[in-house]
């Protein structure tokens, strides 16, 4: 049993952490472009350019799996909160006479967080680490639509590149001699 609630909290920001790290060196794996030079190689920008569909359909499709979990999750813990509530509220009201008293619904919420207080805590951090996971790959999916524009900026100017240094006429250049290469001055 945790009882420690500052435990739960490292729990739930470790789990986090470790989500994001593991998502971020996956997606950044695929679409890496500066090579160990630092320099953008034209092999993995069209790779890139080739893979951005499939790779952005990948982090949609992880996106709405997670709203999914998130669901399910918040579902669960809606129905165990009401089951719990009920069970509270009848034994509030089992425990005192039931005709002449009327409970409020903070005292009712109090008693159910005291007395399933780790359940209730461990429940509440699984809601808070799905709606997380969402909110990462929300901004995620939004973060690669801007890399279509990075993507397309990064081709362009490499095609301006290759066509300013003029790589037929150096293929066809004689390169034999080199004095005529570089001419001494």
């Amino acid at each position: 049993m945790i009882e420690n609630n500052e435990e739960l909290k490292k729990n739930v920001a470790e789990e986090y952490i470790r989500y994001v790290s593991e998502t971020v060196k996956k997606y950044s794996e695929v679409n890496r472009l500066i090579s160990k030079e630092n320099e953008i190689n034209p092999v993995d920008l069209n790779i890139a350019l080739a893979s951005y569909l499939e790779t952005s359909m990948a982090i949609i499709a992880e996106y709405q799996r997670s709203k999914i979990e998130y669901y399910e999750i918040s579902k669960e813990y809606e129905k165990w909160c009401d089951e719990k509530f009920i069970d509270c509220r009848n034994q509030m009201l089992k425990d005192n006479d039931a005709k002449s008293i009327k409970i409020a619904v903070k005292e009712i919420e109090a008693t159910l967080r005291y007395q399933w207080k780790d359940e209730y805590y461990k429940r509440q951090d699984e809601v808070k680490s799905a709606e997380y996971r969402v909110s990462f790959l929300r901004r995620l999916v939004e973060q690669y639509k801007k890399f279509d524009q990075v993507l397309v900026t990064l081709s362009s100017n490499l095609r301006q590149e290759m066509r300013s240094i003029s790589l037929p006429d150096r293929m066809n250049k004689d390169y034999s001699d080199p004095k005529k290469e570089f001419p001494q001055r």
